[in-house]
């Protein structure tokens, strides 16, 4: 092709032809890029300290997004409620006898522990499935708590000290009273757990010596300050002895 005999006019059609794809590409990855970022934020809030535990345990940060969302999609598909008033003394009972077999028998105790967690999941209306799944579907409704419980176990899951089964434990307790306290799912007027509880008196004294006498509170596991759910209540049952394992 003789390309003198081009007609300038079609070198400037050319030429605006091209701009205009460009322009078109980058207004378009531009927008996906805004909406994920829009995306990646929402998750961030939505899942806190969980966003960043996935995104560690995840091949890449896309994977471990798709993966949130998913849970959220999953979650849609059934109705969560709360645990029945007659069934929550039952159930603490039967976690006291748990955490009361601690002491000789903490590995035995641990799976026990699950066994009823995925129980009272059970009885809130999430489905029946894998504990990996389940985790992930009470990880929707109460990210905190299930970040907590899944860092502790991964702990665990190596050569547990005594301290990190004990921690695996608190954290266990963390989420089971999560679960069976709770009326609707992120409800802010929720009593404050143990665990919680132990850790919002901590944060109020700021030395040991401000209560002479007393016993120091256990912190959270790994300093954690996110705690959406510690919210105080005048019926919340104090924290002594029998709430430590």
């Amino acid at each position: 092709m003789d390309l003198s005999a081009v007609e300038p006019w079609m070198w400037i059609v050319a030429a605006v032809v091209v701009l205009l794809v460009l322009v078109v590409v980058f207004v378009v990855v531009r927008k996906r890029r805004r909406e994920r970022l829009e995306v990646r934020r929402h998750l961030q809030r939505r899942f806190g300290r969980e966003y960043d535990r996935t995104v560690d345990s995840a091949k890449n940060r896309r994977a471990a997004e798709e993966e949130l969302l998913a849970r959220e999609q999953r979650r849609q598909a059934f109705t969560v409620r709360p645990v029945p008033v007659d069934h929550r003394d039952g159930l603490r009972h039967r976690w006291d006898e748990v955490q009361a077999s601690f002491v000789e028998a903490p590995n035995a105790a641990l799976r026990r522990a699950d066994e009823l967690l995925d129980e009272v999941a059970v009885l809130r209306g999430y489905p029946d499935a894998p504990r990996e799944q389940r985790l992930g579907d009470l990880s929707v409704d109460h990210p905190a708590a299930v970040e907590r419980y899944c860092s502790a176990r991964r702990e665990e899951a190596k050569e547990p000290t005594t301290e990190q089964l004990r921690e695996a434990m608190l954290t266990s307790r963390d989420l089971f009273e999560t679960l069976v306290s709770q009326g609707d799912p992120g409800s802010e007027t929720a009593p404050a757990t143990p665990f919680q509880q132990l850790v919002a008196e901590d944060d109020a004294s700021p030395t040991d010596d401000a209560r002479p006498g007393a016993a120091r509170a256990e912190p959270a596991p790994g300093g954690d300050t996110e705690r959406p759910d510690a919210h105080r209540s005048g019926g919340s049952t104090p924290v002594g002895e029998r709430d430590r394992p």
